[in-house]
């Protein structure tokens, strides 16, 4: 591993060009960011036949029982180039029963596979009013980087059309934080903890049934996944307002203004 970071940087050290260094130390900062490097736990999210024979196969290896929880999620999205909400996001999330020692509303803002934002709150109006903030930040982020790479191309009257326009974006955040709402949904779940990992047993709403292994190796997860009967095509490799999202590109449940707006719905 020590050998691993020093061709890093020298690999970095002799980069002249801004664009790859910009990239590499974003790509850096999601590994440390999501532990890759000091942690040996391995994820992993796959269908199962049901709720009832999962839990069947699970006693029968003897895991033990540690709760239920249930909670609703709701996903909101800033993207200028027109992708749908992905594996970048934000969300709040309320929950409704729990056995965990937390507040019962929660902000996560997610980039990639990275946590960049967790927080929690007493009241979804409290959550809501930080999003805005953080929205807002990032719009001026956006705004500054743009000029920075741009800027000494553009003439004064389209300088002043793109900061008209970002005001106008920020003043929409700072209006309606409605117009960012992509979907919501609602998940019903079952802790265990056995000699393969924390399980949890989920009934996500719009999705057939699931279990997520959090495990220390990857064998464990082989097995739970064959005894479990999981086919390979029965693993969720992305997150799950992704798939939501895919599974009902043409569904009730997905906001007409957000996904016409980025270009997802005809």
């Amino acid at each position: 591993m020590k050998a691993a970071w020093s061709k890093i940087f020298k690999f970095l050290r002799n980069c002249d060009n801004i664009g790859d260094l910009m990239l590499i130390s974003k790509n850096l900062l999601i590994l440390f960011l999501t532990n890759n490097f000091i942690t040996a736990e391995v994820e992993l999210r796959a269908y199962v036949k049901s709720i009832d024979h999962a839990k069947k196969v699970l006693y029968e290896l003897g895991a033990l029982f540690k709760g239920e929880y249930s909670f609703t999620d709701y996903i909101y999205k800033y993207e200028q180039r027109g992708i749908p909400v992905g594996s970048s996001y934000c969300r709040i999330r309320e929950y409704h029963k729990t056995n965990w020692n937390q507040k019962m509303i929660s902000l996560t803002v997610k980039e990639e596979k990275a946590c960049l934002v967790k927080r929690e709150f007493d009241s979804i109006a409290g959550a809501k009013t930080v999003l805005k903030q953080l929205l807002i930040q990032l719009i001026e982020d956006e705004q500054k980087n743009y000029m920075h790479q741009y800027g000494a191309d553009l003439d004064q009257d389209t300088i002043q059309e793109l900061h008209d326009w970002f005001e106008q974006e920020k003043c929409k955040v700072k209006n309606d934080l409605g117009y960012l709402f992509a979907f919501q949904f609602s998940r019903r779940g079952w802790e265990y903890q056995g000699d393969y990992g924390r399980l949890f047993l989920e009934d996500i709403e719009y999705l057939k049934p699931s279990i997520e292994i959090i495990s220390e190796s990857q064998k464990s997860i082989d097995f739970l996944l064959k005894i479990l009967f999981v086919k390979w095509n029965d693993k969720i490799v992305f997150s799950v307002p992704f798939e939501i999202e895919y599974r009902n590109k043409m569904g009730k449940l997905l906001n007409p203004i957000f996904y016409r707006q980025v270009g997802f719905l005809e």
